[in-house]
């Protein structure tokens, strides 16, 4: 498994920036990469939860599966 990791500072409440983060269907509001979010699980997320996304890489809409392995 592939590990990807980035840091920003962020000046709001840590509480609003966790809500805004896993609101999935925001996440080409702020993912410049993702054109959309598919078949959504309910909030909040859990382990196990899953869901599709196309993102756009080199011009190429991939479909891609995601799944919260832990929480």
């Amino acid at each position: 498994m592939t590990i990807i990791e980035r840091s920003i500072e962020i000046r709001r409440v840590p509480a609003e920036v966790f809500t805004a983060i896993t609101d999935l269907a925001r996440l080409p509001d702020w993912a410049t990469i993702v054109v959309e979010t598919h078949d959504l699980p309910n909030r909040p997320l859990q382990n196990g939860a899953a869901f599709r996304q196309t993102i756009r890489v080199a011009g190429r809409a991939l479909e891609c599966d995601w799944r919260v392995a832990e929480r």
